[in-house]
């Protein structure tokens, strides 16, 4: 039975480094938290309700921390969410109508991984549907968390991101 470990967040933690809605402390924490993952549960593979036609969508010309921490430790990678063209073909709708749909295709892109056990990063709105489709599918499902979200800043490291900011953009004025 292949093993799944589910991370639910909000995709903006997905992006990379330079989306403006996160802080490089609270990409650094989820970073943390997914090498803390990997390395307590020997995962082998990353894949992520993601593709580069989101990741251009939102303003990141890199890839997600999905792929770039699977490069990072040698391991396969893989953007399981269907690009517009697929969808297209697919049939596949936008919206929350085509959100069944949606899932089976990331279900149908892990069961042709050959990686195993897998860390799933997604969209913490699909959670409860996924992992049900994933137990129905054969695989073994673990929660990581269904809605990762970082820690909230101190007082003192709000007021240091707070002067990075005024200071970055002092120096672009």
């Amino acid at each position: 039975m292949h093993k799944v470990f589910l991370v639910g967040t909000n995709h903006r933690y997905q992006m990379c480094t330079r989306f403006t809605a996160v802080t490089q402390s609270q990409f650094e924490e989820f970073i943390e938290m997914l090498r803390d993952t990997i390395a307590r549960n020997g995962i082998r593979g990353i894949a992520e309700e993601m593709n580069i036609e989101g990741l251009r969508k939102w303003g990141c010309q890199e890839h997600s921390i999905g792929y770039q921490l699977a490069r990072e430790l040698g391991i396969p990678h893989d953007y399981s969410d269907p690009d517009e063209p697929t969808r297209k073909a697919l049939s596949i709708e936008k919206g929350k109508q085509g959100d069944p749909e949606r899932e089976r295709y990331w279900l149908e892109r892990l069961q042709s991984f050959d990686k195993f056990p897998v860390l799933f990063i997604l969209g913490a709105n699909h959670f409860e549907s996924f992992t049900s489709l994933l137990t129905q599918s054969g695989f073994q499902v673990f929660e990581v968390v269904r809605d990762w979200k970082p820690s909230p800043p101190s007082e003192a490291d709000a007021w240091l991101e707070w002067i990075k900011r005024r200071d970055a953009s002092n120096e672009t004025s």
